[in-house]
């Protein structure tokens, strides 16, 4: 036998153990020996599409920071499926690497090989309708990573790749903003005329992401988001600085009418008033908008909602500015939220009963807090990464007026070159445009778009190339949409009810003011607690979007108090941390040791009673001489 023929008979059989042992190990519709994303066994091509399946990280974050936890899950929105393969991999040039890693919730759903470890894959075929992993983001440097899923319904049916069954994630980078816990000395503005923008406000607090403690789910709401475009001689609410009263309203239930007064008298102060509606379940994790403006002297943005349920938590912005050190508007941000401490009340649990602060405490983030409470949902003694309970989306709409007010700014008393006074003089000029031409009808027949409108300029001049020859701003039409005689709009979607008011008014022209319309207000809920106060809500719909100037709509969930029996919730004792070891009562021999903990909350109400609040051990330093 020839050193070629011997090679080649030990990769045959090489190959014959490998396909064997691939068979045998691996469980009907897993990835098999070689790293394999196709299932095991199939002889099918895969079906297209990706049949409701969904892959997603819980939370829906934007970005993910490196060496963080997230939560990937698999659903299927109908039906079941038997087994699957999810990878994590890092695009490069000649082959995909894999990114992060993944740690294994339930082994008898799930798993990895030794082999791929960067794969998981299910562990039997048993149906399934849903099932989760942690995955630990790559280090900093790795950029953007791929998640992708293979899904088996049958032996004949499997997706792969396709629709909501790949998901692609990238580094955070300098375009998020994070999280500013310390007052920020804000400067004065040089941007020029104003800007427009769109912000969105969208929930991230679901059980999946925040699990611990998370309240009972028809409990669980984030209240009308609330604030301004404003100046810096205003302001709604800053860490370190104790709440306003009404902040404090705000924080504790939800009740904006007082601050929505105070900003009514600072009017000089105030750009834009910015209010949303709230987000209910199931809709905890959906997204509401609006549209606000920023001026030189206006150009901060404060905004804050509470969650519900809860003591006197919160999150927002505060004054987020919005004018760049170069002089120009900011385009886009996003900025992740997480919940402070208004510092108005005790609680310490998303249920606790009320516990008002004699003396109101400074305005705190709560994952920067030290929690003893082993109760909180924010006890963390590990300092574990928190995920993000709400995110706010910034997008530039459009400028006006910027430059002429860039023309303006070149001023003589700047240091110049010989004849660059004269040149300035003449840069300075106003340029002859015609007028304004009429504003052009919605860019997009039926949803948002775009309205614009153009002037000539009427000289010929180089001084004159920033003169500004284009307008435009945003609208919303529903002239175009399909069937609108019979929808309305609900706060950005169509809803299929029959207007009456849309059959009386068929003639109405399209920039006409129209008013809100809203449903009726549904019955008041059971009360939120059993025990001690709680809260009642009820709450209404929009049936039709106000436009041009119509009357805007009135808030669409109340609260009031109740007191389901009288009877006050039992308040368990709380503890302090353990101070350190007293030294040895003796130098040698047999001595004791103590250390000892403060009682932070005694117990109430028939509540747990405190444990042992002092600790004594045997300690010896050697024998005695």
């Amino acid at each position: 036998m020839t050193t070629f023929q011997a090679r080649h008979a030990a990769v045959t059989v090489l190959l014959v153990l490998f396909s064997s042992l691939s068979v045998l190990s691996y469980p009907y519709g897993s990835p098999g020996y070689y790293c394999s994303r196709s299932p095991n066994g199939h002889q099918v091509p895969k079906t297209p599409g990706d049949n409701g399946f969904v892959l997603g990280l819980a939370g829906s974050p934007a970005v993910y920071q490196p060496g963080r936890s997230y939560q990937l899950f698999l659903t299927a929105a109908i039906g079941t499926f038997k087994g699957f393969v999810i990878s994590a991999l890092k695009p490069d040039i000649f082959r995909e690497q894999p990114a992060g890693t993944f740690e294994v919730f339930d082994h008898l759903l799930m798993k990895t090989t030794d082999n791929c470890p960067y794969l998981i894959t299910h562990s039997s075929p048993s149906e399934k309708t849903e099932v989760s992993v942690h995955w630990t983001a790559p280090p900093a440097g790795t950029g953007c990573v791929t998640f992708r899923a293979t899904v088996v319904e049958t032996k004949l049916i499997w997706y792969q790749d396709d629709g909501t069954l790949s998901l692609q994630i990238c580094e955070q980078r300098n375009s998020t903003t994070v999280p500013n816990f310390s007052p920020t000395a804000v400067k004065e503005c040089c941007a020029c005329g104003s800007a427009s923008y769109l912000v969105t406000f969208q929930g991230l607090w679901e059980r999946m992401s925040h699990p611990k403690e998370f309240p009972t789910a028809f409990l669980t709401r984030w209240s009308p988001v609330i604030g301004a475009s404003h100046s810096r001689n205003f302001t709604i609410w800053q860490y370190g600085e104790r709440a306003s009263e009404a902040v404090q309203r705000i924080a504790e239930w939800g009740d904006s009418r007082l601050l929505e007064s105070l900003m009514r008298s600072h009017s000089s102060s105030i750009r834009s008033v910015i209010k949303m509606r709230g987000l209910l379940p199931p809709d905890l994790t959906g997204t509401i908008s609006a549209s606000f403006s920023v001026t030189q002297q206006h150009h901060l943005l404060s905004l804050l909602s509470e969650l519900v349920p809860s003591p006197d938590w919160c999150v927002g912005t505060n004054s987020y500015d919005l004018c760049t050190p170069n002089c120009d508007w900011v385009e886009s941000d996003t900025i992740s939220l997480f919940p402070w401490d208004a510092g108005t009340d005790g609680g310490v649990t998303y249920m606790s009963a009320n516990d008002p602060m004699s003396v109101k405490k400074p305005i705190q983030s709560i994952i920067s807090m030290v929690i003893n409470s082993t109760m909180s949902p924010f006890y963390n003694p590990a300092n574990d990464p928190v995920n993000p309970f709400a995110r706010i989306s910034l997008k530039r709409i459009s400028t006006t007026g910027s430059a002429s007010c860039r023309t303006q700014r070149i001023t003589a008393d700047e240091e110049a070159m010989p004849g660059e006074e004269a040149i300035r003089e003449d840069m300075m000029i106003e340029c002859e445009t015609s007028l304004w031409a009429d504003w052009s009808s919605c860019s997009t027949p039926c949803g948002d778009g775009t309205r614009t409108r153009e002037r000539l300029l009427l000289q010929s001049s180089p001084q004159c190339f920033q003169t500004e020859l284009r307008q435009s701003r945003s609208c919303h039409d529903i002239q175009g949409c399909v069937g609108v005689s019979d929808m309305i709009v609900v706060n950005g979607d169509y809803d299929t009810m029959h207007s009456k008011e849309a059959d009386e008014e068929p003639t109405q022209s399209p920039d006409a003011p129209r008013d809100c319309l809203t449903s009726d207000w549904s019955v008041w809920s059971e009360c939120s607690r059993t025990c001690g106060r709680g809260q009642m809500l009820r709450t209404r719909t929009i049936k039709i979007e106000p436009l041009n100037g119509g009357v805007e709509c009135p808030d669409l969930l109340e609260t009031k108090r109740c007191q389901y029996t009288g009877i006050e919730c039992a308040v368990d004792c709380v503890l302090g941390p353990w101070d350190d070891w007293t030294s040895c009562s003796k130098s040698c021999g047999d001595g004791t040791q103590k250390r000892r903990r403060e009682r932070i909350t005694n117990a109430r109400f028939g509540g747990k009673a405190c444990d042992a609040r002092v600790e004594r051990r045997v300690c010896n330093l050697g024998e005695c001489v």
